[in-house]
């Protein structure tokens, strides 16, 4: 019976661990909470940290003007930036060609800088299978600067005060 209790409560505690780790440490709506067009979620684990950009708007085409020339002013013709700029153009087309729009689309962009590397992610709830519309591995400069400068942007802090916002959100490695 004590076995059973044991197994039990590491069950529970490995579930209530993996339902922290999926919580954000961070969100706030996009671009504000008086016109929302979506979120935008820091979440941090041991493993990864990553910055989701949850966009649920009718204007979908205005939210990614917007994105552009944010990216262009930020760092021109870099070629990391115009893979996220082609990427983000491939997923708007894809959203386009599919039948019966709803009048509000989705579209979730997440930076994620993991242990293992990076990868920038367009993927969205509209699609039946809901596979990732783009995916790509942009070199780890761009990727975490970019989470920065994205965070910085939403919470109208330097992108300095940005970075160590990020920093601080991930768990101490050495921490038991």
């Amino acid at each position: 019976m004590i076995g059973r209790r044991s197994s039990l409560l590491v069950f529970l505690l490995l579930l209530a661990a993996g339902a922290q780790a999926s919580e954000p440490v961070l969100s706030a709506p996009l671009p504000n909470r008086w016109i929302p067009q979506g979120e935008l979620r820091l979440f941090a684990t041991a493993d990864e940290t990553r910055i989701e950009v949850a966009l649920h708007t009718r204007f979908l085409d205005r939210v990614l003007k917007a994105i552009a020339e944010k990216e262009t002013a930020n760092w021109g013709a870099h070629p990391d930036a115009r893979r996220y700029l082609a990427a983000l153009t491939a997923a708007r087309e894809q959203l386009r060609a599919q039948p019966n729009r709803p009048s509000h689309e989705t579209l979730l962009i997440e930076f994620i800088d993991a242990r293992t590397g990076g990868v920038v992610r367009l993927s969205s709830a509209q699609l039946p299978d809901a596979a990732p519309l783009d995916a790509f591995a942009p070199g780890p400069d761009y990727l975490r600067r970019n989470m920065a400068l994205i965070l910085a942007d939403r919470l109208d802090l330097s992108e300095a005060e940005a970075r160590a916002r990020i920093d601080a959100a991930q768990p101490d490695p050495h921490a038991d």
